[in-house]
């Protein structure tokens, strides 16, 4: 793998160094950066909460560390499901619509699980929901960083939002642990819900947003419409087969 050209510092002696301070600044001097980043860590700042937070949340109710375990399972099976439909829905639809709704289901449903005396089953559905609707922060801000830099500074931007994002998983935990143990579970989960309404709010109605638009998924249609006439006809009539040839006059 070569590096990046951004990133190369010391050719002479053989050594690989990323980006360094004065590129980190300049980078943050370019209009509209430093709010996306600090606006989407804040959004996606939750991610590092709701796991450790419905854990304790929920074995403090039923006693069982199993419970809480099965509520988190149907978390994480939402967020697998929906990561990819909300990428496409972002681009049929727009990034605002789908991150309003998104922000909007997902915060009812974390401070559902936080509120309401609920049986297990109602938890789990409840998780299951907040997962569904987890807002996908991350695949559009991914696209709108390279509208708003260069091609050259496009490296430390990215290098610089895996750093910053690493304070997500080591702040979230550090800071919902505290506040469930040593205040309210409650209390943790609805905090969590304040970063994903706050935050998200932040980085919806900011400028960037509006004015880029992920492409919609093309080139299905004509993959669809075939296997549409392939199940119209019998099993034995192939869908890519060459058409009948005439035959020859004696």
């Amino acid at each position: 793998m070569h590096a990046p050209p951004t990133a190369l510092r010391t050719v002479a002696t053989g050594q690989y160094a990323g980006p360094t301070v004065n590129a980190y600044a300049q980078l943050l001097r370019t209009p509209g950066v430093a709010r996306i980043i600090a606006a989407q860590l804040v959004a996606r700042f939750p991610g590092g909460m709701i796991s450790l937070g419905f854990l304790l949340h929920l074995e403090r109710i039923f006693h069982s560390y199993g419970s809480a375990g099965l509520v988190l399972a149907a978390t994480s099976v939402g967020q697998a499901v929906s990561g990819p439909l909300t990428s496409r829905w972002m681009g049929r639809w727009g990034m605002r619509p789908v991150l309003l709704l998104t922000v909007g289901v997902c915060a009812i449903a974390l401070t559902t699980i936080a509120l309401a005396p609920l049986p297990l089953w109602g938890y789990m559905a409840a998780g299951l929901v907040a997962g569904l609707s987890y807002p996908p922060i991350q695949p559009a801000v991914r696209t709108i960083y390279p509208k708003l830099v260069n091609s050259r500074q496009l490296t430390p931007l990215f290098s610089l939002d895996a750093s910053a994002q690493e304070l997500i998983w080591i702040a979230g935990p550090v800071i919902v642990t505290f506040v469930a143990t040593q205040i309210s579970t409650t209390i943790g989960i609805l905090l969590s819900v304040v970063f994903l309404v706050g935050g998200g709010a932040w980085f919806i109605f900011s400028p960037e947003v509006g004015r880029v638009r992920i492409p919609a998924a093309s080139g299905g249609s004509d993959r669809c419409s075939r296997a549409r006439r392939c199940c119209s006809r019998p099993p034995w009539a192939s869908c890519w087969s060459a058409p009948a040839r005439r035959p020859r006059r004696p």
